[in-house]
């Protein structure tokens, strides 16, 4: 078995408590963050609101998780210039574009554009962190998602971080159209997606 790096180690020491334990607060959200913000008119909301609006959650939250979840796009290097992630709080960043390409079902994870594991370490994060829509049954884009995922992975072993995947599933099919027939299968998926 690999030892964990010094880097990795002194990473999951920053986001935890002594104890161990993740309270990890979230809020990398861009696209739905916009909807809660203007339901009406989401694109409406400009950098300044996202901005103002992640320093708010993050003032509010960050004291009291160990630490925040946060986009590198209106957030992550906000939070630390302004004071509204003290130094105590652990830093996650996300690495992946919000939403997705490819159809509703096929979705297809993409990596944000001008961020990469390197500049995400320079700023002072203690992980990185991915999201990637999962469907092992449909194999040929499992395959592509879990080349994003080790591309990732081999940045964050050479950068020394800990890196922190989130794995979404979501309905295809007949699922699509019929929320009791993916929450049947739902299980199955995630247990798969966790195998692989």
């Amino acid at each position: 078995m690999e030892r964990l790096t010094i880097g990795k180690l002194r990473g999951l020491q920053q986001i935890a408590s002594p104890d161990g334990i993740l309270t990890i607060c979230a809020m990398d959200h861009r696209g739905s963050f916009r909807n809660m913000i203007n339901p009406a008119d989401p694109q409406s909301v400009g950098y300044d609101e996202m901005v103002k609006r992640k320093l708010e959650l993050c003032s509010t939250f960050a004291p009291i998780a160990t630490a925040v979840l946060i986009d590198p796009l209106f957030g992550a290097s906000q939070c630390i210039s302004r004071g509204a992630l003290p130094g105590t709080t652990g830093l996650l960043v996300s690495i992946e574009a919000t939403g997705y390409s490819g159809s509703r079902e096929h979705r297809v994870t993409e990596l944000l554009e001008g961020w990469g594991v390197e500049k995400i370490k320079r700023m002072g994060a203690s992980a990185v962190k991915i999201l990637v829509y999962y469907r092992p049954d449909l194999e040929e884009l499992a395959s592509r998602q879990l080349g994003i995922v080790r591309t990732v992975a081999e940045e964050c072993i050479k950068y020394d971080i800990p890196f922190l995947v989130e794995p979404v599933s979501y309905p295809v099919g007949s699922e699509a159209d019929n929320p009791e027939e993916f929450a049947r299968h739902k299980p199955e998926i995630v247990i798969e997606t966790a195998r692989e």
